[in-house]
């Protein structure tokens, strides 16, 4: 994260995105989410996922391995005046590998799959919205901007969130989620769930 005058709440966010994740994970009633989705197939959103974090991860490694091949420090590391470019470290780490196995378990029709996809297709959509403002900004700043992201990274937000509305729908299968806890039994009986 660069330091600024957004550099806490940025900060606070990854805390709180990490931990909320964590609780959501262990806290998953894996029963409900097997009677809710079982036999569901979303083969499309699978392979969304697996793709995009392997395009991702050959992006990232396009600029890492000639690096280290060449034998010198990493570019984008240099050009941000860190040690290494923590993008990198992320998304290889942690982020693409969550990512990707999301989609396998999607593809296997495993609960944690059905649970973390859409999560994933979002965190995947705002992924792509910096590097697309990014060229916008640096051509208003008078640096030279990259346009050569824009259409590909532009493709695999569309994607992305086209994907993520066909999943949510196929997720609620079709039918609104009521908001209200509260339901009527047989005898008209208010009750909870």
């Amino acid at each position: 994260m660069q330091f600024g005058p957004l550099f806490l709440l940025w900060t606070a966010v990854l805390g709180l995105a990490t931990f909320a994740l964590i609780g959501g994970v262990a806290t998953l009633n894996v029963a409900a989410v097997e009677g809710r989705y079982a036999g569901r197939a979303m083969p499309l959103t699978a392979w969304l996922l697996i793709g995009v974090a392997t395009l991702f991860a050959a992006i990232w490694l396009s600029e890492i391995i000639p690096d280290l091949a060449a034998g010198g420090s990493s570019r984008s590391a240099t050009d941000w005046n860190v040690p290494t470019n923590p993008v990198h470290v992320l998304d290889l780490a942690f982020f693409l590998p969550a990512v990707a196995v999301s989609g396998v378990l999607l593809l296997r029709r495993h609960p944690l799959g059905y649970a973390t996809a859409a999560g994933q297709l979002v965190f995947l959509a705002l992924t792509c919205l910096p590097i697309l403002v990014t060229p916008v900004v640096a051509a208003l700043r008078g640096h030279d901007p990259a346009w050569a992201v824009v259409m590909p990274v532009g493709l695999v937000f569309a994607t992305t969130t086209t994907v993520l509305t066909r999943t949510l729908r196929g997720l609620t299968g079709g039918r609104s989620v009521s908001r209200n806890p509260r339901t009527r039994n047989s005898t008209g009986v208010v009750a909870g769930r």
